[in-house]
């Protein structure tokens, strides 16, 4: 049985399910922090741009929690930075541009587009070039993933370097995903993939790349819990499906939450909560 409606169909409902997934991180800004640490690690000192600005596409920007941290970092070595921002979500980027007021940096210019990735590409094609790319949880949204890593690929200026971020094929969304594949064969706007379908992307058009990962488990409790509008919102969440429980039968929404529940554990020093394992690798690709 298919769902009818896809989480990313519905931004405003998207906002409130990543919300509350977000607050039930085992470990606060870990995203947030170890961005800025690959930013500084792999991004900085990669790319030469002589004196002109350098040139950023956020792909999949979100409200700039993540990406404007990392831009703050590109800025201490990059002293005027042009960014276009890729965000289907009005709210999303509404939130980016008051955050990015209240940051007071100095040095930026901003393009403002509410798309996917796969909408600028029918406007703009390869006719703008970027020194980064930044794409964090977005390409589970595109419709032909190897075209698209194809596509970054191009759009990128000679010694540009894209870095993307999945899920890796161990996390307990993956799992979910592809143990409940049925469900997603009537919908195209979503991807169940994780960082290894990038790598086999990556492999068959012969682009190298390098790979780093983190870890940050969710606590997943409740889910468990008949009625709770947390446990609701978490379970859409992880099955990128806008009101799971309506839109399945009984059945299948009980197999989900029990396969959920079977792959979830408790760890030490958390008492009975239930833990799901989540965790993300970035593949940067520079262009030689």
């Amino acid at each position: 049985m298919a769902f009818s409606k896809v989480l990313s169909s519905d931004p405003d409902y998207y906002v409130k399910a990543f919300e509350e997934r977000t607050k039930r991180q085992q470990r606060k800004n870990v995203l947030v922090d170890w961005t800025n640490q690959l930013v500084k690690n792999q991004l900085i000192g990669s790319v030469t741009i002589g004196k002109r600005p350098l040139k950023v596409l956020g792909v999949g920007s979100g409200s700039g929690e993540v990406e404007l941290g990392n831009i703050s970092k590109l800025l201490e070595v990059f002293s005027s930075i042009e960014v276009t921002v890729l965000e289907p979500s009005k709210k999303y980027i509404d939130i980016y541009k008051e955050s990015l007021e209240k940051s007071k940096l100095k040095g930026l210019t901003y393009q403002w587009r509410q798309q996917t990735l796969d909408e600028y590409r029918a406007d703009v094609g390869a006719s703008i070039k970027y020194d980064i790319i930044l794409s964090v949880s977005s390409l589970y949204y595109v419709d032909d993933l190897k075209d698209s890593l194809k596509y970054l690929y191009e759009i990128l200026e000679h010694g540009g370097k894209y870095c993307l971020i999945l899920v890796t094929e161990t996390t307990g969304c993956y799992r979910l995903w592809k143990n409940f594949s049925s469900l997603y064969q009537s919908v195209a706007s979503f991807n169940q993939i994780s960082s290894r379908e990038v790598i086999d992307g990556l492999k068959a058009l012969n682009i190298g790349y390098e790979l780093e990962r983190t870890r940050n488990d969710i606590d997943v409790t409740e889910c468990f819990n008949q009625g709770s509008i947390e446990g609701k919102y978490m379970i859409d969440f992880l099955s990128q499906v806008v009101n799971l429980r309506e839109s399945v039968s009984e059945s299948t929404y009980s197999e989900f939450v029990d396969f959920l529940k079977n792959i979830s554990a408790p760890q030490e020093g958390y008492g009975s909560k239930l833990w799901l394992e989540s965790g993300w690798e970035a593949t940067f690709v520079k262009k030689q």
